[in-house]
């Protein structure tokens, strides 16, 4: 991604520019390597046989050097890029790699036989054509990175005509020529630099739609969090995490919907630890906590998944037990009542023997919730008056 690419540690988009627009030039070289070794072997088959074929193997090499050269850079710019770690500091190494690729594309201005354009044959011309050719390209391919660019035209054209200093030949008409390239030069590099401009704008304004992205997706993704903690919030009971009457009364909702539809056994058992305000008096707000979130423990550990359970308020707790028949919720409330006396609570005396009275009720399908909840609170009532830390059915 664009907004990984050389990040500073202010992460800002204009800081990584620099780093993302010589990534990009660098690409863009390595893709450019397969066009290079085309043209420098058109070049030397072109001027093989020619008034400039002792140039060529001069040419080939120093070119095919250039481009091992600029090869290794930028794929170590890559590499480096790939593992995450700085490599701005092959920027210069970069910028003269170019320079070396365009003063050997310049030699082959060594190559035609003099200044006298009347004599240049058609190898001649198809090598200045190439020249251009090539000057046109590399405002493409080094459009990321300016210097880049001005170091590879200049070099290029440089050594063509350090040609024309050094020939022999009459100096107005090597003037008329030099005038023709410098003009040449001028406007590419005109038009490279407006090329520049447009470029690292548009790689600007895509650093900043990164990050404009990132931030939005950060942000969607702290509203989705605080959209669950709400959630979770409103549906449970921060004490225990159970389920508080709110979220039960939903799901006994989809629950009842269902059986309506599909039929199937259901009971209810509710729950109220025996002596709780005697444990609140006695040990403290803080023991009597830690009870209720004892129990509600064992609840979610005796229980099946399936089970709905919840905080029904005080010590009481409620359990929807679905697909189940009233012997079966009989055997696991007996479970749950012997796994609550067998609970040690670090806050209470450790020989002090906590209990649970449970009152069962099945869940007829022609009978609404609340009166199975009523049925169930008189079985409660009924282990109460029974003597505590027992389970009860209630009657039909």
């Amino acid at each position: 991604m664009a907004n990984d690419l050389g990040r500073q540690p202010d992460g800002s988009a204009e800081a990584r520019l620099p780093a993302t627009l010589l990534l990009r030039a660098a690409e863009r070289q390595r893709a450019a390597a397969t066009s290079t070794l085309l043209g420098v072997a058109l070049v030397a088959y072109a001027h093989w046989g020619g008034p400039g074929q002792a140039f060529v193997p001069w040419f080939v090499l120093v070119r095919l050097a250039a481009l091992a050269w600029s090869h290794a850079i930028t794929r170590r710019i890559q590499q480096l890029h790939a593992g995450g770690e700085p490599f701005m500091h092959l920027e210069w190494q970069f910028i003269l790699a170019m320079g070396a690729g365009g003063a050997a594309w310049g030699l082959i201005g060594w190559m035609v036989p003099d200044l006298n354009l009347a004599d240049w044959a058609a190898r001649d011309l198809f090598s200045a054509i190439i020249m251009v050719f090539i000057s046109c390209m590399v405002l493409i391919t080094l459009s990321h990175h300016g210097r880049a660019l001005l170091a590879y035209m200049c070099a290029q054209w440089s050594v063509a005509c350090l040609y024309m200093v050094l020939a022999p030949g009459p100096l107005a008409k090597a003037l008329l020529i030099f005038v023709g390239i410098a003009g040449l030069v001028a406007v590419l590099l005109l038009y490279g630099r407006l090329l520049q401009r447009q470029t690292r704008q548009g790689v600007l304004a895509e650093l900043r739609n990164d990050d404009l992205t990132a931030r939005l997706q950060q942000a969607n993704r702290q509203l989705e969090q605080a959209l669950e903690q709400a959630v979770a919030a409103a549906n449970h009971d921060p004490l225990t995490g159970l389920l508080n009457r709110r979220a039960l009364a939903t799901q006994v909702d989809y629950l009842a919907a269902a059986r309506r539809r599909h039929g199937g056994a259901c009971s209810v058992l509710l729950l109220d630890i025996d002596h709780f305000k005697r444990i609140n008096d006695s040990h403290g707000h803080a023991a009597g906590d830690e009870v209720l979130r004892a129990l509600a423990a064992t609840l979610a550990c005796t229980l099946r998944e399936v089970d709905i359970i919840a905080r029904w308020g005080g010590e009481e707790f409620l359990v929807v037990m679905p697909d189940c028949d009233i012997a079966t919720a009989l055997v696991r409330a007996e479970d749950v009542r012997a796994g609550v006396a067998r609970l040690k609570v670090a806050a209470l005396p450790a020989d002090y023997r906590l209990g649970v009275s449970i009152g069962a009720a099945d869940w007829p399908l022609d009978a609404g919730f609340d009166a199975v909840v009523s049925r169930a609170d008189t079985a409660l009532y009924s282990a109460k008056e029974a003597g505590r830390n027992r389970v009860e059915q209630a009657r039909p």
